[in-house]
């Protein structure tokens, strides 16, 4: 009788709940294409979540868990135990456990075919904050903030050409945009920012009202610094305390931080452009 292969430590139990680090350890075992996180996502056709959910249950024999259920909070995918499956109602989606996806088959084209309810069937991939060089990305800020201000019917003042960044007190990126010379403050504005969460004892937020949440099971405080930056050039303050030069756009918008990438700057998603 053929022995069933070992499970090693980033092989076994890989069930749905999974945390992205444990995903990521697993998918380097596992070699190959180590953008994929292992685990599929099942789109189903509109209105179709509850079929599918009791089909998964019911001809597949899987442990499927609902986002619904998690009512008083946000769904926190390591919550999920030893659920083979997650369905998204609002959505219609169903993320499925790369160990459910090996035992039943559920990564072919058939799969969908055979099921009336669902749309399609696709890996999930990991994402990561971005390292993108800041000089690089700058380069298309002038332009974007010329066509957004022509949209607005050119209600940025034009700045002087010799007025530097340094002498307007500001970074060179809101300097190029103009936003010195905005009458907006970004008052009855709300911002939301997706990212790895936010430092929530800056000192330079003292003050400032946030709306917080965690997607990913770690606490929303920042210790990677990708998403406090990212709150920082969206929403930072106008006049920052000491020598620091203005760095943010909306002073008076209103905050709200998801944290959907954990400590360590990753997450998943499902790759929506053809490979």
């Amino acid at each position: 009788m053929a022995r069933r292969p070992r499970k090693t430590a980033a092989s076994a139990d890989q069930k749905v709940a999974m945390s992205t680090d444990a995903l990521l350890m697993a998918a380097l075992e596992r070699g190959g294409d180590t953008s994929k996180t292992g685990r599929f996502l099942i789109t189903y056709k509109e209105g179709a979540a509850a079929a599918g959910m009791k089909a998964l249950q019911a001809r597949r024999g899987l442990r499927v868990a609902s986002a619904k259920d998690f009512a008083s909070q946000a769904m926190d995918i390591q919550q999920a135990g030893d659920a083979d499956a997650v369905m998204f109602p609002e959505i219609g989606v169903a993320l499925v456990s790369s160990e459910a996806v090996a035992e039943h088959g559920l990564t072919t084209a058939a799969f969908a075919e055979e099921d009336a309810h669902a749309q399609s069937v696709d890996p999930e991939y990991f994402m990561f904050a971005s390292q993108i060089n800041p000089a690089d990305y700058l380069k298309g800020v002038p332009p974007t903030a010329e066509m957004i201000a022509e949209d607005l019917g050119g209600v940025f003042p034009t700045m002087p050409a010799d007025v530097s960044a340094q002498v307007a007190g500001v970074t060179w990126g809101l300097s190029a945009c103009k936003v010195p010379y905005s009458q907006f403050s970004g008052k009855g504005i709300k911002v939301a920012v997706l990212d790895t969460g936010f430092d929530l004892g800056h000192p330079e937020f003292a003050g400032r009202s946030f709306v917080t949440n965690t997607f990913v099971g770690d606490p929303v405080q920042d210790v990677h610094g990708h998403g406090t930056h990212t709150v920082g050039t969206a929403c930072g303050p106008m006049a920052p305390a000491g020598p620091i030069q203005r760095y943010g756009i909306g002073y008076g918008a209103q905050i709200f931080v998801g944290k959907v990438l954990s400590n360590s700057g990753s997450g998943t998603r499902r790759r929506s452009l053809p490979e």
